[in-house]
């Protein structure tokens, strides 16, 4: 709500689902909001990575995929979308412009948003609020903040349940111990550690392929329930394979 997120209206998803968490996160949040279940477009992610990124199958995949949504939101009046930037951003350009500017809120997730094309977005949803948020199925979602002139993406850590550190990277995969203890200082760059601690699952040190780097700020006046730590400007890190056109 603080972000002027709108949640009137029809929502539709086009992303995973089956196990994937971020389709099961996106009905809730349409429930909570008292919306009706998002329609709903699935891809699968595993197919998507495994073509190589500008290669026929990954275009035809992606064309495919966009084809339906682009159906969906022509008969239907969605007003809340929830994707991936690529996909968010070939849907701009096979919609008119009256079926884009109806579109109030977007929640961006999947894979980083970069400076480019959050401008691009924002240029094709004129009147939609951008919410972009960190995470995947085994670490749940960290949101957005908001800060206004920052040209990097802040990302708030719920408290309690998760801990988020940035270490020193390595350009392989061979974490030690040692290695889980080198914090970076606030502001450097460094891989994204996890550990998850709630009710239903314990994941200690689970090294991520994001880079990213810390800064402690004082929480907003009614975030209560996040803590302090946020990471900032997370992305791929150099040796991460491209992917797909989708995810």
């Amino acid at each position: 709500a603080r972000r002027g997120f709108a949640t009137d209206g029809a929502w539709a998803f086009v992303g995973p689902s089956g196990p994937h968490v971020i389709h099961q996160a996106a009905r809730a949040f349409a429930r909570h909001h008292g919306a009706l279940e998002p329609f709903s477009v699935d891809f699968d992610p595993r197919w998507a990575r495994a073509q190589a990124s500008g290669s026929l199958g990954a275009r035809l995949y992606r064309d495919h995929v966009v084809a339906q949504a682009v159906d969906v939101l022509c008969r239907e009046d969605v007003r809340v979308l929830f994707s991936t930037p690529p996909v968010l951003l070939a849907l701009s350009e096979r919609l008119d412009p009256a079926r884009r500017q109806a579109v109030g809120s977007i929640h961006v997730g999947g894979m980083p948003l970069d400076v480019a094309a959050r401008a691009a977005l924002k240029d094709a949803f004129p009147h939609a609020v951008l919410l972009p948020a960190y995470g995947n199925a085994l670490l749940g979602i960290a949101p957005e903040l908001d800060v206004p002139g920052d040209r990097v993406a802040r990302y708030a850590v719920p408290r309690g349940r998760l801990r988020m550190r940035v270490v020193e990277d390595r350009r392989d995969s061979a974490f030690d111990t040692d290695d889980l203890r080198r914090d970076v200082a606030p502001g450097a760059r460094g891989r994204v550690v996890v550990d998850r601690v709630d009710r239903t699952f314990l994941l200690v040190n689970l090294v991520e392929r994001d880079v990213a780097a810390t800064r402690h700020v004082a929480p907003c006046a009614d975030a209560a329930a996040w803590s302090t730590t946020r990471i900032v400007a997370p992305g791929p890190a150099p040796s991460a394979p491209v992917e797909g056109g989708l995810y």
